[in-house]
């Protein structure tokens, strides 16, 4: 999907908004609702990735048992309790809850997400980035004085009705990314929840190795469970997927004397991942991203074939490198102590004691027919 904004029209509707906005009051009912939306949203996103993060970094049982020990400490403390319901007062917002509600049900289970699914995720992820893209864009508008998420995040009352695909949202700087990294955190966990992590980050520290540490430092929110864990670079973003290899498949396909004219066309389908993993991104980084991805593909065109089939997962991984956004949301600047709290984050997060139960039950299954043999 391409997004072309004519900047003139971007003004003229931007002043309409601003206009009908200025007329409109929020009820405190209203804003309630819209924090609670946005938040539960969070935690369904939060909630996929622990617990594909929880089956994908090989616990031993004892690992498992003592994350779930602290697991059920944070349960106890009877922190937020987000509804695992359709209800919303914006209807996209309610078919994307929906999508992660039945992938949900698919991870507890334990089953194989469908390829089509994943599809579906992924366009539902790129519209919750939309969403949340323009709730940034409204709230700088009309610039709501309140302490709670509306002031960040205006209701869809607001939002400008036209393609926010290409507006750009202000620069964060790492300061301010930091305070809003806490700040989403609190909206899941609440001031309680927030400050039992800072608390036993260091004991879900202990428990893991080191390897299973360098996993986590590399790890984004995903929604489907990544299929190569084999580097660490692969985790939350499953770049050695089938999907990725068939793409450079099809660049290999195109013959060699066209591949100036359409180089541009295999250029464009990251430019959906782009928008799903950072809304609001400068076009100059994009520009650089896109330059790095056109280098790329380059490269898989003039490789033999024995040298493309042997050095295919590697592929995926610098197409993820060329894809690095880690300065964008200040990862590379985060502290021991933040990591440890986003292990934690992810490890205890709300309702992952079944998935521990599940985790250690199929470890004792594999350890008596290993022994029955």
């Amino acid at each position: 999907m391409k997004f072309k904004i004519n900047f003139i029209l971007l003004i003229i509707f931007t002043a309409v908004i601003l206009f009908v906005s200025a007329e409109k009051k929020i009820s405190k009912q209203e804003i309630n609702d819209w924090e609670n939306e946005l938040n539960g949203l969070g935690f369904l996103v939060l909630k996929s990735s622990a617990v594909n993060i929880i089956n994908g970094l090989n616990l031993t049982r004892e690992q498992a048992n003592a994350l779930r020990d602290l697991a059920l400490t944070i349960e106890a403390m009877g922190l937020p309790v987000f509804q695992l319901n359709t209800n919303a007062i914006f209807n996209e917002t309610a078919e994307i809850k929906a999508a992660y509600i039945k992938l949900l049900e698919y991870l507890n289970k334990g089953l194989t997400v469908p390829k089509d699914f994943q599809v579906m995720l992924f366009n539902m992820r790129r519209r919750e980035s939309e969403i949340i893209k323009n709730s940034v864009w409204a709230a700088k508008k009309i610039n709501i004085k309140n302490s709670q998420c509306i002031r960040c995040h205006a209701n869809p009352d607001f939002f400008y009705t036209g393609d926010i695909a290409h507006v750009e949202t202000a620069s964060i700087s790492t300061a301010e990314r930091r305070d809003i990294d806490i700040t989403h955190v609190i909206g899941i966990f609440g001031q309680k929840g927030t400050a039992a992590l800072a608390d036993l980050k260091g004991q879900v520290d202990k428990i893991l190795s080191s390897g299973q540490k360098y996993i986590l430092k590399d790890f984004r929110c995903c929604l489907v469970p990544p299929q190569d864990l084999e580097n660490s670079a692969n985790v939350g973003q499953a770049f050695v997927s089938d999907e990725w290899l068939g793409y450079f498949d099809e660049v290999r396909t195109c013959p060699d004397d066209h591949w100036n004219d359409f180089r541009h066309l295999f250029i464009y389908p990251v430019d959906d991942y782009i928008a799903s993993a950072l809304p609001g991104i400068k076009r100059r980084y994009r520009k650089i991203m896109m330059k790095n991805v056109g280098n790329l593909l380059d490269e898989i065109k003039k490789m033999d074939d024995v040298d493309y089939t042997l050095q295919k997962k590697m592929l995926c991984i610098k197409l993820k490198d060329a894809l690095d956004y880690d300065f964008l949301v200040g990862e590379d600047s985060r502290t021991p102590d933040e990591r440890q709290f986003l292990a934690a984050m992810y490890l205890l997060c709300p309702g992952t004691v079944p998935v521990y139960d599940k985790l250690i039950k199929n470890i004792d299954a594999a350890e008596k027919a290993g022994r029955g043999k």
